[in-house]
């Protein structure tokens, strides 16, 4: 074996170096920001900023008083602040499993399976792809889907929620045949219920699968039909999800003008419908596509802007988390599920 050098190696500089760690900024979206048709918040658009305190308070009235059902409530919805409102994903999980418990020992049916389809997507917002949340979200499944089938006691549209919940989850975990199948389930099931905001959604989700999978035509066929599909329903939003998502395929595929293109586009329609966090995941992307193109003075310039980059730094890295060696995922929740 040759003695090591005894001499310091020296990294040339006389040759910039290439960028080879940059992913563009992809949409991966969980689904869910709604209240419940048991008025239940699953995931509440809004969430009062007291809501710690108050329901720290009611856990101990609760308990003081022995009443079993509204600890589970209070219980569940620190959960749900610390999920929701501060992205504290292992807090908010301590919290629904005492929930779990207790619902399962009244038997209190509905906040139990709010909280399996919580408990679910928490652990996968926090990094967590082994086999819990993937029983939580089927669980959840099931039970909402045999419930609206059989009895009409829920929307079966949150069937399809959770299917598209789940088919992520399979993403996540590089699973691509299930999340394929889960997808494809999902699509026929929105199709039959003449769901077209859901409808896109799966097709933007098996877009995402197939181009993990490297098949680029496809992935851009399946975004382009969710872009016709949200363009035709005014979904701002899910459209906006499908440019980006377009140009990230065609980033990969080193046609980097054509990526610019559907950045720009996803950009004006984040700063239109005051999509902060849009916004900076379409600055980023704009960035990289202009790095790899050599214009370094534009991909310079997204990145200064302070007044975007400053105010929600902090909101874009809570929001949703980074799937480890691949894209770091900004999502709209679902029981969302949030393509």
């Amino acid at each position: 074996m040759a003695a090591p050098s005894s001499q310091a190696e020296t990294v040339p500089t006389s040759e910039p170096q290439l960028l080879t760690i940059y992913e563009p900024i992809q949409n991966f979206e969980w689904e869910g920001m709604f209240v419940s048709p048991q008025g239940i918040a699953y995931f509440a658009e809004e969430i009062a900023p007291d809501w710690l305190t108050t329901n720290e308070l009611a856990v101990e009235f609760a308990r003081s008083n022995r009443d079993r059902q509204a600890e589970a409530k209070a219980l569940f919805e620190l959960g749900l602040a610390n999920h929701v409102r501060g992205g504290f994903f292992d807090r908010a999980i301590d919290y629904y499993q005492k929930s779990l418990a207790i619902a399962q020992e009244i038997r209190e049916r509905d906040l139990e399976v709010l909280l399996l389809g919580n408990l679910g997507l928490a652990y996968l917002q926090s990094g967590y792809y082994y086999i819990e949340p993937f029983n939580y979200l089927q669980e959840y499944f099931n039970y909402t889907w045999h419930k609206a089938y059989y009895y009409q006691g829920s929307d079966p549209k949150l069937g399809g929620m959770a299917l598209g919940n789940l088919g992520n989850a399979y993403y996540g975990a590089d699973l691509y045949a299930q999340a394929i199948a889960t997808h494809q389930r999902r699509l026929q099931l929105s199709q039959d219920l003449k769901d077209r905001q859901g409808e896109a959604k799966a097709l933007g989700d098996l877009g995402l699968v197939y181009h993990a999978l490297g098949e680029h035509d496809q992935a851009i066929n399946y975004h382009q039909q969710r872009l016709a599909i949200s363009q035709a329903i005014k979904d701002r939003r899910g459209e906006g999800q499908a440019l980006s998502n377009l140009g990230i395929v065609y980033h990969t595929l080193g046609d980097y003008h054509q990526a610019i293109e559907y950045q720009q586009l996803y950009l004006a329609i984040s700063r239109t419908s005051q999509n902060p966090l849009g916004e900076i995941q379409a600055l980023g992307n704009l960035a990289g596509a202009y790095y790899f193109l050599g214009d370094y003075n534009q991909a310079i310039a997204p990145l200064s802007n302070e007044g975007v980059w400053g105010s929600d730094k902090l909101a874009l890295e809570r929001s949703e988390g980074t799937r480890a060696n691949s894209y770091e995922y900004s999502a709209g929740i679902q029981w969302t599920p949030p393509g």
